[in-house]
């Protein structure tokens, strides 16, 4: 016979404590100045999950009955029905809606979503070519990963603990201590780590299962407490979430010390119970309670529709799009509730509706990995139509291989490849952050016509500056070889060893000015990089780094390419009767946002070096254009499509023919 849990009291504060968090949270997404903090909802969801699946365990093992398999089965009944429909309506949506990237993404992230781990997912795509947050239907599922790890691991751990008698108290005070340590230790060097990973987040869902200990075990400290006591409690509480809502924001380094507030703020709430003035007058009341009770499905359900309409209107949707949005998240959210999810975690089959459930979430796996491996079914007729900034213009018939052939302990190896005929007559070097990569395709062409072979050695996220070091990592996979400085002497030492005929420089050079403060730079060990110190990597290193290559081969310096303020359409169709945007950048604010790097390049003499400008070239009437002759120009913010870089071909030829061809240096280029 199947053992039951013993479920603790009902309490409908705790629904009210549900609402505030996820109205907090969906406030946070549809109207985020009006809720600047609202964030931190999940962090109250956080301590609520520990709080309420610890009381269980706790309850179950003291009277004996507890089954890890009875658990897990509440646990699918109680998650999947909802997480599924969801998953299917972002596959269908996003079928009509979405490019082949975006949708091949997309089947990525419902394979995570389905097997709960979107925060790890979520973590690799830190990246410069990754599809901004906004238009990633599926990002708010990095919380629910999160929860379905603790609920996976924590308890067969308190079942072992409460087993061989170990003091659950100590044991669960010296966990909240580590995790709280390690999210301490990491929030500044890598926030993005911190932010996803389990162990920096589950002290939070540690602190909910201290207080449903002290609520079962320290039960008569806490009956001690008069009701005037337990409301200046859950005043407190309020407080510190109230706090945290308005006084923290998206530049808030966080979750570090200040996930603080939404946490101790909700244990304080819980503890003071049910009776306390707070939670009896405001978190029981009969919206909030109907709130809390379809919280889990609303947050389902709202970032999707936010995230589409943003998709469909390429930039952030109106007010009055947003609260049509939420509106139909709440609606969706009820139906759900209503139809779906409670008559399924209320039935008694278990035994037909779990292993039911579990095919239909295998079989939406399934499904997002097809549409992942097979390139987001790129025969849609939303494909078919427009113009996929991501589509590869690769030559296949242009063999690609390793700059090593063998297993060469060089760190660059990673990331450089070669590209080759068979006998080539010239080679070119291209390296750089990850613009090469954008611009590799018309580099590819013009291998492919000449029998030139092509060197890509692409760093992302990291400048081809000598000595330049990073001490802030929005892309995290940059911190292996961006962290130190030394991974650029390395790249010109192997420049030096291949004797190229030409060597092309490509980065976001309006990234790393010290005007757009996008990103910082230091050339001295074991300190942070800040403004002054871009500056002087900047003036001193920059130099040095293009006189090197000049000495090696003649050089050209790519000039920085416009970063435009949101993203580009390219859908050449018509959404909501609006037509389609084309997304521009103001020459006065391009120039200033390149002040300082454009003066350092007008001071490098003219020798060997050849400055060339492709910003001119979409130039219109003061405006630096996003479409050039029908061609969509821009895959995100900044990267060019590689349709777009075929464009240039004709002006970079003649810049190749001039240097390897007839090898006459023209400064007049500059």
């Amino acid at each position: 016979m199947t053992l039951t849990h013993t479920h603790p009291k009902y309490r409908s504060d705790i629904d009210g404590l549900r609402a505030v968090a996820v109205l907090s949270v969906v406030g946070f997404h549809a109207f985020p100045s009006l809720i600047p903090g609202g964030y931190i909802g999940v962090d109250i969801f956080f301590v609520i999950s520990g709080f309420l699946i610890s009381s269980i365990i706790f309850q179950s093992l003291e009277q004996g009955n507890f089954s890890l398999s009875d658990f897990y089965v509440r646990r699918i009944k109680r998650i999947f029905p909802a997480l599924a429909l969801v998953l299917v309506s972002c596959a269908v949506l996003g079928w009509f809606t979405l490019l082949a990237a975006e949708y091949a993404q997309l089947g990525k992230h419902i394979v995570a979503g389905a097997s709960f781990i979107s925060n790890f997912a979520l973590l690799e795509e830190s990246g410069y070519f990754d599809v901004s947050s906004d238009i990633k239907p599926l990002l708010h599922l990095w919380s629910l990963g999160i929860e379905e790890q603790f609920y996976i691991l924590w308890p067969a751990l308190a079942w072992a603990m409460w087993r061989y008698k170990g003091s659950i108290f100590i044991i669960l005070l010296c966990a909240i201590a580590l995790s709280f340590s390690l999210n301490i230790a990491n929030i500044h060097s890598d926030q993005a780590s911190t932010f996803y990973l389990p162990q920096t987040r589950v002290w939070e869902l540690w602190i909910g299962s201290l207080v449903a200990w002290a609520s079962l075990y320290r039960k008569n400290y806490l009956n001690r407490l008069t009701i005037k006591q337990n409301t200046v409690l859950s005043f407190l509480g309020f407080a510190l979430i109230l706090c945290g809502l308005y006084f923290l924001n998206k530049q808030t380094i966080f979750p570090g010390a200040w996930a603080l507030f939404p946490s101790l703020g909700t244990a304080l709430i819980i503890i003071a119970g049910e009776d306390a003035l707070f939670n009896k007058i405001f978190l029981s009341i009969k919206p909030a309670v109907w709130f809390g009770l379809i919280s889990f499905p609303l947050y389902l359900w709202h970032w999707p529709l936010l995230s589409f309409a943003h998709i469909l209107e390429n930039e952030t949707p109106s007010r009055t799009l947003r609260l049509g949005a939420m509106i139909l998240a709440i609606i969706l959210a009820w139906l759900t509730f209503k139809l779906l999810e409670r008559p399924i975690r209320l039935s008694t089959a278990s035994k037909t509706i779990t292993p039911t459930l579990v095919v239909i979430m295998t079989a939406i796996a399934a499904t997002g990995f097809f549409i992942y491996k097979h390139d987001g079914l790129s025969t849609r007729s939303i494909v078919q139509n427009n113009i996929d900034p991501r589509q590869s213009a690769n030559y296949s018939s242009f063999p690609s291989e390793p700059c090593f052939q063998n297993l060469d302990p060089s760190p660059i190896n990673k990331f450089c490849t070669k590209y080759s005929p068979l006998n080539p007559t010239k080679t070119i070097v291209l390296w750089g952050d990850s613009s090469t990569g954008a611009w590799l395709p018309v580099f590819q062409k013009i291998g492919y016509e000449h029998d030139f072979s092509i060197i890509n050695i692409s760093f992302p996220s990291c400048p081809p500056i000598l000595n330049a070091r990073k001490t802030r990592f929005d892309f995290p996979e940059s911190r292996a070889y961006c962290s130190d400085g030394k991974i650029q002497s390395d790249v010109l030492e192997y420049i030096r060893q291949i004797k190229p005929d030409a060597i092309i420089v490509i980065a976001a050079w309006n990234s790393y000015s010290a005007v757009s403060k996008r990103e910082f730079l230091t050339d001295i060990a074991n300190t942070s990089a800040d403004s002054a110190s871009t500056v002087k990597v900047l003036e001193t290193q920059l130099p040095q780094t293009f006189h090197a290559l000049s000495i090696i081969a003649p050089t050209i310096i790519f000039k920085s390419w416009p970063i435009l303020p949101l993203m580009p359409s390219n859908r050449n169709v018509e959404f909501w009767g609006n037509p389609k945007k084309v997304v521009s950048v103001s020459k006065t604010e391009f120039n200033a946002d390149n002040s300082q790097i454009n003066m350092i390049f007008d001071r490098l003499p003219d020798q060997n070096i050849i400055f060339y400008d492709p910003s001119n070239k979409i130039l219109q009437h003061d405006q630096y254009v996003s479409v050039k002759n029908g061609v969509n120009l821009y895959a995100d913010k900044y990267h060019i499509t590689p349709q777009g870089s075929l464009l240039f071909k004709e002006e970079i030829e003649e810049l190749l023919d001039s240097l390897v061809i007839t090898t006459e240096k023209s400064s007049d280029l500059r």
